[in-house]
C-alpha cells in the first residue's frame, strides 16, 4: 500500500517519541525504525556491565506493559497488530524496539513491538505520561495497620448476620470477646437457632475454660479437655434419645459384640432369639458415688395389618456405674411359639429416658416362612 509523506513524517515522530520514552525509562541505546527506513538487522543493546539486572527489569516491564494494554500474542492472534514480530506484515506504521535478552550476552535479544498510534501520542505529551501505564515506576506496597480487636469483632458479627448457620465465625467471634476479657453475645439476636447458639456459648466458655487450668506438664489430654468433654456430655444429655441399632441375636457379649440371626423363622417351631437395642443419648445424672440412668422398655409384635401379637409388660431399668456411661445397650429374649403363623410381622421396642423425659422406637421387620 503507498505510504504518504505525512504518514512517513508522523512515523519519524513515533520513532523520536518512543525513543524520548526508552530514555525515560532509563534504556538508552535503543534503536527505533521506522518503516519506511531500510531494514537493518537488528541492533542488540549491550547491557550495562555494571546494572545487568536492572536493563532486564526495564526490558520485562516495558513488555508487559503492553501486553496489559493490548493483550499477548495469543489473546491477539485473531486481530494481531501491525508488522508485529512473528505475524503477516501490515500496512500501519509501527516503531520497533530491540531490548536484550533474558540475561547479559544472551544469543536471541527480545523485541518490544510498539503501536505506533500509541507512540504518537508522544508527539504532544511528556514521554512519560503518553505511554500511560506502560512508563510508570511501580511504587512500594503500602503496608497495612493491623486490624483492631473491634473491627474484627465487628466483620465476624456481620458475617454472622450474613449467615446465621455459619457456625465457625459466630464461635470465632465469641473467643474474641472471652479472649479479651468482654462477655459472649447473644446470638440469637444476629438470627442464630437456640441450639446453635447453645452449643457455640458453651464450647466457647469450655475453650476459656481450658485457658484458666494451671500448666501442667503431667497433665493428660484427657485432663485438658476436660471443659470440652463435659459440654459434649451436655449436649448429649439435651439431645433427642435415639436407638440407632436394633437386631436379632443368638447371643450378646457387650456393648456391640453381638452374633446376628436373620429375621426370618420357620412356620410351625418354636424360635426364642435376644433382642439387641443400643440407646443414645441417655440422661446419667451424679448421685452419692455413682451415676444413675433410668429407663423404661417395652417390646410388641404385631402383623402386617396392625393386629398385636405379643406384648409383655413394660420393663424398668436402672443402671448405676462409677463413671458415666458412654454406651448403653438393652436385652430382651423373644420367643416366637410354633402357632404363629406365616405372614411378615413387625416388632417395635419403645424406650424412655425417665431422668430426660423423652422417648424413641426402633422397628425391625420379621417374617414366618412356610
Amino acid at each position: 500500500m503507498k505510504r504518504t509523506s505525512a504518514g512517513y513524517s508522523r512515523s519519524k515522530g513515533n520513532a523520536k517519541a518512543l525513543a524520548a520514552t526508552a530514555a525515560a525509562l532509563g534504556m538508552t541505546g535503543c534503536s527505533f525504525l521506522s518503516p519506511s527506513s531500510p531494514q537493518p538487522a537488528a541492533a542488540t543493546l549491550p547491557a550495562p556491565a555494571t546494572q545487568p539486572e536492572q536493563v532486564n527489569a526495564d526490558a520485562q516491564r516495558l513488555q508487559q506493559q503492553i501486553e496489559d494494554l493490548y493483550g499477548t500474542p495469543g489473546q491477539r492472534k485473531n486481530t494481531p497488530l501491525p508488522n508485529e514480530v512473528g505475524a503477516a506484515s501490515g500496512d500501519a506504521p509501527i516503531a520497533q524496539t530491540i531490548l536484550p535478552g533474558n540475561a547479559v550476552g544472551a544469543a536471541k535479544p527480545k523485541a518490544v513491538v510498539v503501536p505506533a498510534t500509541m507512540a504518537a501520542e508522544a508527539g504532544s505529551r511528556d514521554p512519560i505520561s503518553a505511554m500511560g501505564a506502560m512508563a510508570a515506576v511501580p511504587q512500594p506496597d503500602t503496608v497495612a495497620a493491623d486490624p483492631t480487636m473491634e473491627q474484627m469483632v465487628a466483620l465476624l458479627r456481620h458475617r454472622v448476620q450474613a449467615n446465621p448457620k455459619s457456625i465457625n465465625h459466630a464461635l470465632a467471634m465469641e473467643l474474641l470477646q472471652l479472649a479479651e476479657g468482654g462477655k459472649a453475645e447473644d446470638l440469637s439476636v444476629l438470627g442464630v437457632s437456640a441450639d446453635d447458639s447453645k452449643v457455640v456459648g458453651e464450647l466457647a466458655s469450655a475453650v476459656q475454660s481450658m485457658s484458666a487450668l494451671p500448666a501442667s506438664p503431667s497433665a493428660t489430654l484427657a485432663e485438658r479437655t476436660l471443659p470440652v468433654s463435659k459440654a459434649a456430655e451436655g449436649w448429649e444429655a439435651a439431645a433427642d434419645l435415639k436407638l440407632p441399632t436394633i437386631a436379632l441375636a443368638s447371643r450378646v457379649d457387650s456393648f456391640g459384640v453381638y452374633t446376628p440371626v436373620e429375621a426370618k423363622f420357620p412356620a410351625g417351631k418354636r424360635s426364642v432369639v435376644i433382642i439387641y437395642c443400643e440407646v443414645a443419648n441417655f440422661t446419667s445424672e451424679k448421685s452419692d458415688d455413682a451415676y444413675v440412668t433410668r429407663l423404661a422398655q417395652q417390646d410388641t409384635l404385631v402383623t402386617e395389618d396392625g393386629l398385636l401379637v405379643w406384648r409383655p409388660n413394660p420393663e424398668e431399668i436402672e443402671d448405676r456405674c462409677r463413671n458415666q456411661r458412654r454406651d448403653f445397650y438393652l436385652i430382651k429374649k423373644l420367643t416366637l411359639p410354633e402357632t404363629l403363623a406365616a405372614g411378615k410381622y413387625t416388632l417395635r421396642m419403645t424406650v424412655t429416658d425417665k431422668l430426660g423425659n423423652k422417648t424413641d422406637t426402633a422397628i425391625l421387620p420379621i417374617e414366618i416362612v412356610k
